[in-house]
């Protein structure tokens, strides 16, 4: 499954279920609303359109995953003061990377 994909499933889950999800991708997802002071918009699996939360964060995390750490400066910085994406920063880098071994 691609990154969009995985994306999705897990905050459908996250969203329909109210579960805990431990996976890194999870976790990130659960935290992400608090720290943008929303919630995030995803479309369902397979739909065609992608929302503007499901591009920036595959923005964000592809940023990651080809070391470009402007873009990823940018793009985190974009939707959150410098203390909150300080906090995430661990979780991005988590998920990315477990995003990049699962492809």
């Amino acid at each position: 499954m691609d990154a969009l994909g995985q994306v999705r499933c897990v905050g459908r889950r996250l969203r329909l279920h109210g579960a805990r999800d431990p996976s890194p991708l999870g976790v990130l997802l659960q935290r992400l609303p608090a720290m943008l002071g929303r919630r995030l918009v995803f479309h369902e699996p397979g739909a065609r359109d992608v929302s503007f939360d499901e591009a920036w964060l595959l923005n964000l995390l592809d940023a990651v995953r080809s070391a470009d750490e402007d873009r990823y400066r940018f793009a985190l910085l974009s939707r959150m003061p410098r203390d909150r994406a300080s906090a995430l920063h661990f979780l991005v880098c988590q998920a990315a990377h477990t995003l990049d071994t699962s492809r």
